[in-house]
């Protein structure tokens, strides 16, 4: 792949040569060229790839790039930059040209309901048919480009604010629909909460090339979020401050099965404990629930670069909730996954006598031998969220916290708990009385 460097900037400045171009590249310049358009942007040209302070800088603009672009054109099936822009379809899915026994007109047809069609919908789209859909980048870039044209195998599919519509003209899967915050009036700021969680739940489904992007390629949705609100909102590691009790109510999805999804932390930190990007793979929250929100929380985090979406340095939580430690008598102070530390912690507490189900979310899977270290000081902590009054039952969403560093007093979160109590009285259930503690998390 061609891309600028330090050291081949001052020669891209005067003349890209054609030859050193990849397939993808030369048919973008000819479908633009064709287009009558003057400019065509490609990230991997117009950033310098290895020079940190220019990739930030010019990354923050990536968001305003695209939604002031008057194009944005898709290899929707290239997995490379050699696989190209346009493709021969198949017979079954070509338009067919009909002439006129009369007239020397002729007219195209092609089928309604391509059997093509099938390959661009769930779960297909995944990795082989759609590739460029499954990539981190492009989630932003198509979501905020104004018109976008997906050259896919055998047809073309074009999106914009007023049309969504392909050549065989089926109808079009929700992937290729707009988050509601970027189509929608302003809304409430409890429905914009719920519609920044779900875009991050899509977000997290795409793969990512360089864990380190999980903000600069989110940077330009949020910038825009950010703008939309009636007041400022602080955008604190992935989640807002005007939401942020609810918002640190993520959990990893189960049931994660691609090798590029497999839970964990990444390899190099990027974002702290508490926020859904801490971990490799899958997010979700649980919608439509009516919370109490219990704990108080504030946070600061300290960026890399110039763009306050971007990159993060550091970022701390201060978190203030009722609270109840779980000791464990294990002698080796290890158990094997998080499910298993707390039924073996719950069931030995008086306290979660009245309990009828606990659903426990741990947040990273470990491999091999490994087994879950239980904190510096051989305890964990169940710090109270959120609580949920329901008909029959009390739900209880509580933060697993571990200490990691005991003479500084610092927290990691390790998971999310929800437990279920019998309806007694609306009240703090097991947290009754519960001393409430002041935790800094990282």
């Amino acid at each position: 792949l061609i891309t600028t460097t330090k050291a081949t900037l001052a020669a891209h400045k005067q003349r890209v040569p054609w030859e050193a171009l990849p397939k993808t590249f030369k048919e973008a310049v000819e479908a633009t060229h064709g287009l009558g358009v003057k400019y065509l942007w490609i990230d991997s040209l117009c950033i310098v790839q290895d020079d940190v302070d220019d990739w930030r800088r010019e990354g923050s603009k990536m968001g305003a790039i695209y939604r002031s672009s008057y194009l944005t054109v898709a290899a929707a099936s290239s997995h490379d930059s050699s696989g190209g822009l346009f493709a021969t379809s198949p017979p079954e899915c070509s338009p067919q040209k009909i002439g006129f026994e009369d007239s020397e007109s002729c007219m195209f047809v092609r089928a309604k309901d391509s059997p093509c069609h099938s390959q661009y919908t769930p779960p297909a789209h995944k990795m082989k048919r759609l590739p460029l859909l499954s990539r981190a980048w492009t989630f932003q870039e198509m979501l905020l480009a104004p018109r976008v044209a997906l050259f896919v195998a055998d047809e073309i599919i074009w999106l914009c604010p007023s049309l969504k519509t392909c050549e065989c003209s089926s109808p079009l899967d929700p992937i290729f629909a707009k988050p509601s915050f970027l189509t929608l009036s302003p809304a409430s700021a409890p429905v914009r909460a719920l519609q920044w969680r779900s875009t991050v739940e899509q977000y997290t489904r795409r793969y990512m090339t360089f864990e380190k992007d999980i903000f600069p390629a989110l940077s330009g949705l949020a910038n825009l979020f950010a703008s939309q609100g009636e007041e400022p909102a602080q955008y604190l590691a992935g989640v807002w401050q005007n939401s942020l009790v609810e918002d640190l109510l993520w959990c990893n999805q189960n049931g994660i099965d691609d090798d590029w999804r497999a839970s964990g932390r990444p390899a190099v930190w990027r974002a702290p404990s508490w926020s859904w990007a801490a971990i490799r793979g899958i997010v979700r929250w649980n919608r439509n629930r009516e919370f109490n929100c219990v704990a108080r929380a504030n946070a600061t985090v300290e960026r890399a670069g110039v763009d306050v979406f971007g990159e993060l340095e550091s970022a701390t939580l201060w978190l203030t909730a009722p609270s109840v430690e779980l000791h464990l008598a294990d002698s080796e102070g290890k158990l094997a996954s998080l499910p298993d530390l707390l039924e073996y912690a719950v069931k030995r507490d008086h306290r979660f006598n009245h309990c009828v189900q606990k659903y426990a979310y741990q947040d990273y899977g470990l491999s091999g031998g490994q087994r879950l270290v239980v904190g510096c000081d051989g305890t964990i902590y169940l710090a109270l969220m959120a609580t949920e009054y329901r008909e029959s039952v009390n739900s209880f969403w509580c933060m697993v916290l571990l200490c990691v560093d005991g003479e500084r007093r610092l927290y990691e979160r390790i998971g999310l708990l929800d437990l279920w109590e019998e309806k007694r009285r609306d009240d703090l259930g097991p947290f009754n009385g519960a001393l409430e503690r002041e935790f800094t998390v990282v």
